[in-house]
């Protein structure tokens, strides 16, 4: 395979052509497994027709934005494209969504309907969005009650190949979340592209064990990647190693996805003799935040497949690279582009093209890559140039051996096992505590999870301990991902020459045996 061939789709279709299209195809073959749930295509394609009759029966119209907020499970797949099919718009949320985030969105958004896996207390919570909106709230255990054999009524909306598809979750936020609107186009240009240069096939099994609500599970590659090649895709929800390898075994799995903490827990795992037949796997994704060679090494030595790790931002960034036992200890860089019309820039801070080998922004501009945030109405000058690159945030260097390598964030945003978290939120939650003086949150290097959240603190009150911590921040509706792993004390700041707060001494401290509290 060519992985630097450049791939354009001879013919662009929106996701329910191309789906029609592989049902027609595959009517009696599975698509999509979950426990002991088996699901043909031509069934899935029945409940995504009940589904979207259920929708429009509770008002929800074409154009309309709803909040979707459910895990790995087969009412995802079912919800997602039942409101596409009938043109409304999902905003993919993750499950893990605390009631700060989900307010955030329907503050800053038209959305006026949640739709979640079972009655939460989070979801219980929301009642109102912006000027006051009620909000209604659908739990999936009221649409599988709901559900009618008769679909007649379902009206397939006609959509425009640059409408959008579903809005998601911005790579890094800050506070709220961005929206990223995703188009038909879009999710187009990267399935087939993926799908050409992983060499995606009908014969695939895909374990999908990394949240569908993130763009690695969902269609870069992810389910929908599957489905567009005829495959299979295994549902998975729980994370421990026996029952994830039972399902590998069971469902030859031949294609997953992981983020390098689940790849660490994986390659520790496999150090003992666990006896399972991992033989049918022949690519391991890796995405969600950096790894090293050690990581893709061990891998690769332990599964005996092609691994390949994944660059990327829900904003249309996607490089990759594959590695092998023909280069076993390689650094880990990342070569190629998902469709090669892609233009890649490295930038200095002045905005000037840096010279091979220097260090500087990585900026790109694309088929897939967004121009602008949904319904952003304040400067986005820090994250898109004037000619209309999306700006990463990332410190990149180009070596000709070994391709794009990444040296770490321009900015202080902390990645905790793939998911994106801005320090500034959680320090302003931390210090509306009434005995908390000062917090400043940063992100400190951890084997298992990339980066853990250290809070530091300046207190008077010797009984906050971390677990006071984590309390007061669920009880303020923080995400659970997004609670500090560590705290330190500190009774004052280090500085920097011009006075600021240094946090690289900062994370000095956090990494030494005094003075800190973990989990």
């Amino acid at each position: 395979m060519n992985y630097g061939k450049k791939l354009r789709p001879v013919q662009e279709k929106t996701i329910d052509i191309w789906l029609g299209e592989r049902f027609k195809a595959n009517r009696n073959k599975t698509a999509i497994v979950e426990g002991i749930n088996r699901i043909t295509y031509g069934e899935l394609e029945k409940k995504i027709n009940q589904y979207g009759c259920y929708f429009k029966r509770r008002g929800i119209s074409k154009g309309e934005l709803v909040v979707l907020r459910i895990p790995n499970v087969k009412e995802f797949v079912f919800g997602l494209l039942g409101l596409i099919k009938i043109g409304s718009i999902p905003i993919v949320t993750n499950s893990l969504f605390g009631e700060n985030e989900l307010k955030g969105i329907f503050d800053k958004t038209d959305a006026s309907t949640l739709v979640f896996y079972d009655k939460d207390e989070v979801s219980l919570r929301i009642h109102k969005g912006r000027a006051s909106r009620q909000i209604c709230k659908i739990a999936v255990k009221d649409i599988a009650e709901g559900l009618k054999e008769d679909t007649e009524n379902i009206i397939e909306e006609n959509k425009e190949l640059d409408s959008i598809a579903l809005l998601m979750l911005s790579s890094g936020t800050t506070g709220v979340p961005k929206l990223v609107p995703i188009t038909h186009r879009m999710i187009y240009w990267h399935i087939y592209g993926y799908n050409q240069k992983f060499q995606f096939t009908s014969s695939d099994s895909y374990l999908a064990c990394l949240p569908l609500a993130h763009k690695v599970g969902l269609y870069s590659p992810g389910i929908l990647n599957v489905f567009f090649a005829g495959g299979k895709a295994v549902l998975c929800s729980d994370l421990d190693c026996d029952d994830i390898f039972v399902q590998v075994e069971k469902e030859n799995i031949t294609i997953t996805a992981l983020v390098p903490t689940l790849a660490r827990i994986w390659n520790q795992y496999l150090n003992q003799e666990c006896g399972y037949d991992l033989s049918s796997v022949r690519k391991i994704i890796i995405g969600g935040s950096l790894v090293d060679e050690s990581l893709v090494t061990k891998l690769i030595e332990k599964v005996e497949c092609e691994v390949l790790p994944l660059y990327g931002a829900t904003e249309g960034l996607a490089l990759y690279s594959i590695y092998d036992r023909s280069n076993l200890g390689d650094a880990v860089g990342y070569h190629y582009s998902v469709s090669g019309y892609e233009e890649i820039r490295i930038i200095d801070e002045n905005g000037m093209d840096v010279l091979n080998g220097e260090e500087g922004e990585l900026i790109i501009r694309g088929p897939f890559t967004i121009q602008s945030y949904y319904n952003q109405d304040v400067s986005m000058k820090d994250k898109f140039t004037s000619d209309g690159f999306y700006r990463t945030g990332d410190k990149v260097r180009w070596d000709s051996t070994y391709g794009y390598q990444v040296q770490g964030r321009i900015t202080d945003q902390i990645n905790r096992s793939g998911e994106k978290i801005e320090p500034r939120e959680i320090e302003i939650f931390i210090s509306e505590h009434p005995n908390i003086d000062e917090a400043v949150v940063v992100g400190v290097e951890d084997f298992l999870m990339g980066e853990r959240i250290c809070a530091f603190i300046m207190t008077a009150d010797e009984k906050i301990n971390l677990s006071h911590i984590r309390k007061f921040l669920m009880e303020k509706g923080l995400a659970t991902y997004k609670l500090p792993d560590q705290l330190v004390k500190i009774d004052e700041w280090p500085l920097t020459s011009v006075k600021k707060i240094n946090r690289v001494k900062l994370r000095e401290i956090a990494n030494n045996t005094a003075g800190k509290e973990k989990i």
